[in-house]
């Protein structure tokens, strides 16, 4: 039964249907080829990959690990996904990043579906076509990371919004639902959720009787989601998990520039300038258009009005005439909830002091639904005149010749974009040769056990690749005892002495080239496998 002010389309019942499976099709074919085409990157891509292969490997589920050691640093929802991807096809850089390219692919279809059944093909299709020619968001589908999942319950939890707003109440589950699966995935980030909820509500005047029976049951559910995780993590680790869990990469990455992201409060101007061209010259107007709406936005208005003879009229003998109330096809207002969202994740991250590129991937696809709405407003007048076949042709090939002007003006910034180099301008060192060495020496098991020592010269180096690409524990080793005022990471940095590391029995040691005429007397090394700037040997104390 359709809802209230909805006006049923003539189009037949299949071709949402039909019409959702082609851009799911196409999604597909956009995002799965090469996705292990190239070896995991450091820090988060490789970190994630390895925590889901020790849940697997060391039956974790519950408490992620990571090296060996509890990980609490997000919610373990990609992890249980990617676990359950190795499980079913093997550990591999492909099904390590398969979690984001079929989240990607539900956002999609998912919008694409939405639009389909509630506006039209037309906007259906052009949030399609401009979300998958959209680099910032086709940049985190091949990343094996938190933030094509965190969009997908955003994009869930925005439709849910927009439903309510249309007085569905059984849009409080989808709410609830898209807003456990991002608090899920990515904790604390998630904020942006209820603030826009909040504006939402608020802008649109939502009255208490919103808040019925299914927005209660919505958020039952919502805590039988996320609470027990939680619960049995506070209840193991206690404040140990609070300090991870909120710490370093909550608190400190609000409150400060860490790990040499400098950047200034206009970088996500920069972002989507190149993640995003050219459809970002018409974010402003189409963030406008639904914030701001016509207030007469149907272009064919009924010409034979009812007529409607009120009490008061009868008594008057006047007459007064409304006009059927507009579709769906023709109201801009219900995206209102994408618009608010665009907008609070856009300023919300700006306020953070570090910022990096990946971490505003939530908004484009609700960027996307609404620069589609606009273009396909704008296009509708167009479509009803009869326009020859050439003059689309001309159309389409102005539109493909903007699209790739703009995207080969933008590459090289684009590739600086995601480059080793920070932007302080330091240059994160490059991890190539290590990768290629322990992917030969590992890819059947070292009989040699124990963790594998990591002797480097420099600091500001991640050890994720090592642990991933190894498959066991990685214990960093320097020559002298750093002073006990020095600061360590997990990451980068948190050595143990090399004559304590060192044991009678061998160990497996990865070390710099220039590192091996420093190793002193006392000890025995034997190369194993060499690299052009690596070496991978075993090592053991003889006195």
């Amino acid at each position: 039964m359709p809802r209230p002010n909805h006006i049923p389309s003539t189009a037949p019942s299949h071709t949402p249907l039909a019409s959702s499976a082609a851009a799911t099709l196409l999604a597909a074919l956009v995002l799965l080829p090469l996705l292990g085409h190239k070896p995991l990157a450091d820090w988060d891509e490789a970190i994630y990959a390895e925590a889901s292969r020790e849940m697997l490997a060391n039956g974790h589920w519950l408490v992620p690990h990571w090296n060996l050691q509890p990980w609490f640093e997000k919610p373990p929802l990609l992890m249980w996904i990617t676990a359950a991807l190795y499980k079913l096809f093997g550990v591999s850089e492909f099904t390590a990043r398969a979690a984001s390219a079929l989240s990607g692919i539900a956002v999609v279809g998912l919008l694409h579906s939405w639009f389909a059944r509630n506006r039209d093909t037309l906007t259906a299709w052009l949030s399609t076509v401009i979300l998958l020619a959209t680099f910032g968001f086709l940049h985190v589908c091949h990343a094996g990371e938190t933030d094509v999942l965190l969009s997908l319950g955003c994009v869930i939890a925005l439709i849910g919004l927009t439903e309510i707003d249309e007085r569905n109440p059984t849009g409080w589950y989808l709410f609830w639902i898209g807003l456990a699966i991002a608090v899920m995935t990515k904790g604390a980030a998630v904020v942006v959720l209820p603030l826009s909820a909040l504006f939402f509500a608020t802008l649109q005047r939502w009255s208490l009787a919103r808040f019925g029976r299914a927005f209660w049951l919505g958020l039952a559910l919502f805590l039988l989601l996320v609470l027990p995780w939680h619960l049995a993590m506070y209840h193991l680790f206690g404040r140990r998990f609070l300090a991870e869990y909120l710490g370093l990469h909550v608190m400190a990455r609000a409150t400060q520039q860490i790990e040499g992201h400098a950047t200034p409060w206009w970088y996500y101007f920069k972002v989507l300038l190149v993640s995003a061209p050219p459809f970002v010259l018409l974010f402003p107007s189409a963030i406008a258009h639904a914030l701001y709406p016509n207030p007469n936005p149907n272009p064919n208005p009924n010409p034979n009005p009812k007529t409607v003879i009120s009490t008061e009229a009868q008594r008057s003998g006047e007459t007064c005439n409304f006009e059927p109330p507009p579709s769906r096809e023709t109201r801009n207002y219900n995206l209102r909830a994408f618009a608010i969202f665009s907008l609070v994740v856009l300023c919300f991250f700006t306020l953070i002091k570090t910022r990096l590129p990946h971490y505003i991937a939530p908004a484009y696809p609700a960027l996307t639904a609404l620069t589609a709405a606009y273009i396909a407003d704008k296009l509708k007048p167009i479509l009803t005149q009869h326009r020859p076949a050439s003059f689309w042709a001309r159309l389409t090939a102005a539109t493909a010749a903007v699209w790739v002007a703009s995207v080969l003006l933008t590459a090289p910034a684009r590739k600086n974009l995601h480059s080793a180099t920070l932007a302080d301008g330091a240059t994160l060192p490059d991890n190539k040769d290590s990768i290629a060495l322990l992917r030969d020496a590992f890819r059947h098991p070292q009989p040699i056990p124990g963790p594998l020592l990591l002797w480097r010269q420099g600091r500001i180096m991640s050890i994720a690749t090592d642990v991933v690409y190894s498959r066991r524990q990685v214990q960093q080793v320097e020559l002298l005892p750093s002073p006990p005022v020095t600061p360590t990471d997990r990451y980068t940095f948190n050595p143990e002495p090399l004559n304590e590391a060192v044991t009678p029995q061998p160990r497996l040691i990865l070390l710099d080239k220039a590192l091996v005429p420093q190793i002193p007397a006392g000890f025995r090394y034997t190369p194993i496998q060499s690299g052009k700037t690596v070496e991978l040997g075993s090592i053991v104390r003889t006195r």
